[in-house]
């Protein structure tokens, strides 16, 4: 099985900004005036900056405004500075290039602070304009000359953004002599957050490369240091990045472990940053298990918070999990969907790990779906810029994938020599694997040596001191010990005594608890057989169904309580030639439900007598006004209770169907077109809204089948995405099977319905009718 993309991050150096009172700057910028009201409404700019950026644009634009206007020069560089943060967050890179130039000629010093953290945001809009080598060229001059620089913190901050610039083009040879580089300054500066970070990112590009005991290394170098220093972000980070390498090695269970343990720590510091990546990576667990509810309850989760972000690098990788997510569950076309989507993003984004990921999972879609010509095309595309990357994994899986898909194709010469090339490349690996764990083993093993070694030396020295002393106590000890035993004798009997009383008033304890429950056992038995023999009395008093088999040509009914009776009836009653037939939904379900429904049997008997010559809408009128005089209904402040219904005349010699619907319609399947007779919008109750019934009159032509259905079915919770079933699939279904055999249909009926509801809740009692009349 294809896995699922784990979110991997570079760690950067934080960077902590000071709180602002934004309230208390909206009241000084509404009595402020002149160079007071400019320095303002740069704060404005920068406090809004990250939440609302179009909002800080508009202020570092009139704090550019205020500065011209009074010809104030004293803040125009900090407001320059302001609108280009501004101009980033809104993606207009274009415009902040000029800005940032302008603001860089400001600063002559080159190794002035202002300077350099100007030309960072220069390789930035360069890197978001995919200009990477233009970035690049300026990380290098700003590196070339940070040996002349007095602030090691900045050289942190160019080494953090070229790091990342570089992991996420998968230069990870780059990449891995950039952290090293940092790694020395961060020792320098004996930053320990920064060393913990270094060695992160130093497993983070170790997994990359399929080295995984390395990366295991790293992490635990991490760990120690973040332990020591209580660093909580940095201890999450680091137990979602071993979350990571237990994924790819396939021990998922250590692998749940730590990324439960990562959620926890950024839930509890409401870091809503990096929480996402960590719910996604969980998903991706849970796909690996076969638990789809859950990987789409942490996909979403993630997806949610990203797109909250603006977040499209992310945005991308999720949307390819969740695609493999409905892979696994069967729904191929929505999969491929959300394959392409994610392609489309990850292209625009140039990111190389996940274009060949994409095009790896069409490749195994494509293949399901016997498509092998463009199967291949995918995975010829995904192998290639797997191997030009130096992605050892992936090509693995590629290499397995393809053997499925030449197998498949019969081309079984290929697939053995793939076959080959792929338990090389195995080998390779775990060979290496081998080695490195052996190289780790033996360096743990002599530094544990060592320090033996070191402690016995110690000891010795201490044994000759200790000798004495040891003498002396001795004598003194014995005597301690028997007191103490003494104490100990008698503390036992005492505890002993105590528990032969506390086990005896808990045996009667028990014996109560266990009488207890048997009465309610036998209770619970008692109310459940009686409502089963309601249930038994509730269908004994409707008319049996086997009369209309002489009227109709064909019938099917699926229902299904949501308790053990239901608030669903159906009726009819044969008068003359003609058909009288309703399907009703009582209110509430269960007891309440069923009551209702026996009401309503009642009065339809009583509504439609023997020679009736009524409409379907006159009828329900009449029934209105009877349910309202049965429950004393005379205002909206008391009892509401009525039905929804159905109700056709049927009529064999006219071939036509007079029908009257309360809330519930009426639908025809005719030459594969479904076609919905709505009903009107109100009970047979007591409402706010109470005219008289519409009726409506339907010709019949031969194979005309008809559906009448209860909301239940409608709006029952499953599906991939916990959604309503909906009158749009319900009509779907009909229009796909209607040339089925109806007995067959109410199946595929039923079967959706159970199939949509999974393991979810019974939302309401469910009935579904068809039938064909000629």
């Amino acid at each position: 099985m294809k896995k699922a993309f784990i979110i991997a991050w570079i760690s950067a150096t934080t960077w902590i900004v000071p709180a602002t009172n934004i309230d208390s700057l909206l009241n000084l910028y509404s009595n402020t005036k002149g160079a007071q009201k400019t320095e303002i409404l740069i704060q404005l700019s920068e406090a809004y900056v990250e939440d609302s950026a179009s909002l800080a644009l508009s202020f570092a634009q009139e704090a550019m405004q205020s500065i011209n206007h009074i010809k104030e020069t004293k803040f125009y560089a900090t407001a320059l500075d302001a609108l280009i943060n501004a101009l980033i967050e809104t993606e207009r890179y274009d415009t902040a290039l000029v800005c940032i130039e302008e603001l860089i000629d400001l600063h002559k010093n080159k190794n002035d602070e202002a300077f350099i953290l100007a030309t960072l945001k220069k390789a930035q809009c360069f890197r978001s304009l995919k200009k990477s080598e233009q970035a690049f060229e300026v990380y290098d001059g700003l590196l070339s000359a940070s040996s002349n620089f007095g602030n090691k913190k900045l050289a942190q901050k160019i080494y953090d953004q070229y790091i990342n610039a570089s992991f996420k083009l998968s230069n990870f040879g780059k990449t891995n002599d950039l952290i090293l580089e940092k790694l020395s300054i961060d020792s320098t500066l004996n930053d320990s957050s920064g060393l913990g970070e270094d060695y992160n990112n130093l497993s983070t590009i170790r997994r990359k490369q399929g080295i995984y005991p390395e990366a295991i290394m790293y992490n635990r170098k991490a760990l120690e240091i973040f332990g020591k220093i209580n660093d909580l972000p940095g201890l999450a980070s680091t137990y979602s990045s071993l979350g990571g390498i237990y994924y790819y090695t396939d021990d998922y269970e250590q692998a749940i472990r730590h990324f439960i343990k990562a959620a926890e720590i950024f839930e509890k510091l409401k870091d809503i940053k990096i929480l996402p990546g960590v719910y996604n990576n969980m998903g991706s667990v849970f796909n690996e298990l076969k638990n789809y509810p859950k990987a789409l309850e942490y996909y979403k989760k993630a997806l949610t918070l990203y797109k909250k972000q603006n977040n499209r690098f992310a945005e991308a990788i999720v949307t390819g999990n969740l695609g493999l997510v409905l892979v696994g569950m069967g729904y191929y076309d929505q999969a491929e969907n959300y394959f392409n989507k994610s392609l489309l993003l990850q292209k625009a984004l140039e990111n190389i790990e996940g274009i060949l990921h994409s095009y790896s999972n069409l490749g195994g879609l494509n293949l399901k779906k016997g498509n092998f010509e463009e199967s291949e095309k995918n995975y010829q595309i995904a192998l290639q810029m797997a191997v030009e990357g130096g992605y050892v994994y992936e090509q693995l899986n590629i290499s397995k994938e393809m053997v499925d898909l030449l197998e498949a194709k019969g081309e079984f010469k290929e697939a053995l020599q793939l076959m080959k090339q792929y338990q090389t490349l195995k080998d390779t690996l775990q060979n290496q694997e081998s080695r490195d764990q052996l190289n780790e083993m033996q360096a743990q093993l002599d530094l544990k040596d060592h320090q033996v070694q070191i402690e016995l030396l110690n000891k010795e020295n201490e044994i000759a001191t200790e000798k004495f002393k040891r003498q002396q106590v001795i004598s003194f000890g014995v005597i301690l010990i028997a007191g103490l035993l003494l104490i100990l004798v008698v503390i036992v009997f005492l505890a002993l005594r105590f528990n032969r009383k506390a086990k005896i008033k808990l045996e009667h304890q028990n014996t109560e608890i266990s009488r207890q429950n048997t009465i309610i056992q036998i209770k619970n038995k008692q109310f459940t057989d009686s409502i089963a023999y309601a249930g038994r009395v509730q269908k004994a008093l409707f008319s049996p169904l086997s009369n209309l088999e002489e009227f109709l040509e064909g019938f099917f009914i699926t229902s299904k309580p949501q308790n053990l009776v239901s608030g669903d009836f159906f009726w009819y009653k044969i008068v003359g030639q003609k058909l009288f037939l309703a399907l009703a939904d009582c209110t509430g379900h269960g007891v309440p439900g069923a009551f209702m429904s026996i009401l309503g049997n009642t009065l339809l008997n009583e509504v439609i007598e023997d020679n009736c010559r009524k409409t379907p809408n006159q009828i329900l009128d009449e029934l209105r006004d009877k349910i309202k005089t049965s429950l004393h209904q005379k205002n909206m402040q008391g009892n509401t209770d009525g039905m929804d219904v159905s109700l056709c005349i049927i009529s064999k010699e006219e071939k036509l169907i007079h029908f009257a619907g309360a809330y519930n319609p009426l639908f025809r399947w005719r030459k594969g077109i479904i076609t919905e007779f709505k009903a009107d919008k109100m009970p047979v109750s007591i409402s706010m809204k109470e005219l008289p019934f519409t009726m409506q009159v339907i010709p019949i032509e031969a194979g005309d089948l008809f559906y009448l259905s209860t909301d239940g079915y409608f709006d029952q919770f499953g599906g991939p995405y916990f959604e309503k079933i909906t009158r749009k699939n319900f009509k779907e279904l009909a229009v796909n099977h209607g040339r089925l055999p109806l007995k067959e249909q109410a199946e595929k009926f039923s079967n959706f319905f159970e199939a949509w509801k999974n393991n979810n809740e019974q939302t309401d009692d469910m009935t579904v009718v068809g039938f064909q009349i000629i």
